[in-house]
């Protein structure tokens, strides 16, 4: 299973970059979108840390709780929305994705406002990650935009 870090965080006196990471089959990453908002995505602890830094250093405050995207993919669309269903339980707004061209698996992508914390992002990416597992799917990361 390919893992990678997808930091793009460059502020512009206009506006900031936007990008995000594509499924994990087959292993490619999406190209930068419009100039929006900066996005930050991760996978693990060093990531994590990582990513917090370049959501400070861009001016994020990380003092209150920021939605967090999670993504998650499943070999179905059946197990997708069942996982979505538990997620949603769980207070986090959740779309689900067909997959595209070449693509083999459904996505889920979940947002909840969360503490963006080394400690809190290791408690949900454990939690998703076992949810994802035991579903016979796979979490893939995290990422969030920059909140001022």
């Amino acid at each position: 299973m390919p893992r990678g870090i997808l930091l793009s965080v460059a502020v512009l006196v206009v506006g900031l970059s936007s990008c995000k990471r594509s499924p994990p089959e087959p292993p490619k990453e999406a190209p930068a979108g419009a100039a929006s908002n900066s996005r930050a995505s991760l996978v693990d602890d060093d990531d994590d840390a990582r990513a917090i830094e370049q959501l400070r250093a861009s001016g994020s405050d990380l003092s209150r709780p920021i939605v967090v995207d999670q993504y998650l993919y499943f070999p179905n669309e059946e197990v997708a929305n069942s996982v979505a269903e538990a997620m949603r339980r769980d207070g986090y707004s959740v779309e689900i994705e067909a997959p595209g061209s070449g693509v083999k698996n459904w996505a889920c992508i979940a947002k909840k406002p969360l503490m963006v914390t080394p400690s809190g992002l290791r408690e949900v990416r454990g939690k998703l990650t076992v949810l994802a597992e035991q579903a016979g799917g796979e979490y893939d990361g995290w990422e969030a935009s920059v909140t001022r």
